[in-house]
């Protein structure tokens, strides 16, 4: 009966929007900021008025609207754990009239009203919830659903789907000859899927017209929850990312933010949730070689040239750094592009991270001094300066002997300085103690000609 309408209603996913650039030269307000941004948004505000909108033509069938109310309920439970809403049920066509529902901000809480909530939120939860879920796309929610409703064998969906086919046939049959005794059979299929029961409906009234009995309500139910057990979580991956020679930055359709894969070689290209190039933040100024681990979700493409991509999660962590440049202008033991990256006042025998390690151990085996996630995978190490002792090996020679954890040696100089004084101990003798064994210094020089003579070794970077 074409005089009644049956309500169906579907989801479709919105087409991607191509919106140009707005046409506008800085200076034609004659340069004066406030004018140049009031003809600026007058020239956009004619911009978009004159953009062509996508027009969508969709067939829609009873199993969309099975589908809609599915993704709807699931929704729901993701607003309810996250804490969006309250006791109240979440609606997905608040454009009914008889539905009577509220924006979120004016929901009562109690569950006496149905919700509609902005888009905004419902984008966010692609974000995922530390403690509550992985995040959900939508459309991924909507697929999944659908594609269920549509073709999965289960016997409790295929139970479902006859349900829902029988309370569109009885209200065909029906509605227009005992007007207001069914319910709409959108409602009466949206409140089965909720509770399991028709109850209250008037198409359990009906027998003789389908087989809604008990035994097959239960099946139907057992469908629901069938698909709404799926995972619909957006799947994260751990990478540690090397970032190559060149920098981050590669070629594609669009800029790129492409990296490296130490595990599996692959080139990988970091987005952000909008889908730009990842901006890494300006301090974030790394050398090639260096370490990263992101975590992302790896449901998302770009245009880039790639073999995979990622929407990163923040916040990156750093593994390790390349081997340093020795430079050590400030004689610190700290080299002189590890201080200027790291905004943090470091100290060579500090542990900045409380992590058991020094920052000078973490500084020579290219861990961060700043995470206590970021350690050296050797033990750690005492690298401060060794205590010397003084023997006298010839009536005319004295020996300094002293010990240094041997894995660490090759990377330091230990200079010998003297002079007449403890204050004053600054001349260069052209001296360094050599290693003699694994970790074992000595260094023999002949007595000064005059006393007294006072000694110290510097320890200096290679």
């Amino acid at each position: 009966d074409q005089r009644i309408g049956r309500q169906i209603a579907g989801l479709v996913k919105m087409p991607e929007g191509d919106f140009p650039p707005v046409p506008y030269s800085y200076g034609s307000a004659g340069e004066v900021l406030s004018l140049e941004a009031a003809a600026w948004v007058s020239a956009a505000q004619g911009h978009v008025l004159g953009i062509s909108r996508p027009l969508v033509t969709e067939t829609l069938d009873l199993f969309d609207t099975l589908s809609l109310l599915l993704a709807e309920l699931k929704i729901e439970t993701i607003l309810a754990a996250r804490g969006i809403i309250g006791l109240d049920s979440f609606t997905l066509t608040g454009f009914r009239s008889n539905e009577a529902s509220v924006d979120l901000s004016d929901a009562p809480g109690d569950g006496t009203r149905s919700v509609k909530v902005p888009a905004s939120a419902l984008t966010a939860l692609r974000n995922k919830a530390p403690g509550i879920d992985s995040g959900h796309r939508l459309d991924r929610i909507c697929e999944v659903i659908t594609a269920c409703v549509d073709g999965d064998p289960d016997p409790g969906v295929i139970a479902l789907r006859n349900v829902a086919e029988e309370l569109y046939e009885i209200s065909a049959a029906t509605a227009n000859v005992t007007p207001g005794s069914l319910v709409a059979p959108l409602d009466a299929l949206r409140q089965f899927i909720r509770t399991g029961s028709l109850d209250n409906t008037g198409y359990l009234a009906v027998p003789e017209l389908a087989p809604l009995d008990s035994a097959t309500l239960a099946i139907a139910s057992s469908g629901v929850a069938y698909i709404l057990a799926k995972d619909f979580g957006r799947p994260i991956q751990f990478r540690q990312l090397r970032i190559p020679s060149g920098g981050i930055t590669g070629t594609g359709q669009a800029e790129c933010v492409i990296l490296e894969d130490t595990l599996s070689g692959e080139s990988v290209s970091l987005i952000d949730f909008q889908g730009n190039p990842f901006p890494f933040p300006d301090a974030f100024e790394l050398p090639d070689d260096t370490v990263i681990i992101v975590e992302g979700y790896a449901d998302v493409e770009s245009d880039c040239l790639v073999d995979a991509t990622l929407e990163v999660i923040p916040p990156i962590q750093l593994v390790s750094l390349p081997v340093a440049d020795s430079t050590d202008t400030n004689d610190n033991l700290l080299p002189d592009d590890l201080e200027d990256l790291y905004a943090e006042a470091m100290s060579p025998f500090s542990d900045s991270d409380g992590d058991g390690f020094t920052d000078l151990q973490e500084t020579l085996e290219g861990t961060n001094p700043f995470d206590q996630d970021s350690f050296p995978s050797s033990a750690p190490a005492d690298l401060s300066p060794p205590i010397i002792s003084i023997s006298q090996s010839s009536p005319t020679q004295f020996t300094f002997s002293f010990d240094f954890p041997a894995a660490y040696a090759d990377s330091f100089a230990f200079r010998l300085f003297s002079g007449p004084d403890l204050n004053t101990m600054s001349n260069d003798t052209g001296f360094d103690a050599p290693e003699v064994g694994a970790g074992s210094f000595q260094l023999t020089i002949s007595k000064p000609a005059s006393s007294p003579v006072f000694y110290r070794f510097k320890m200096k970077l290679k």
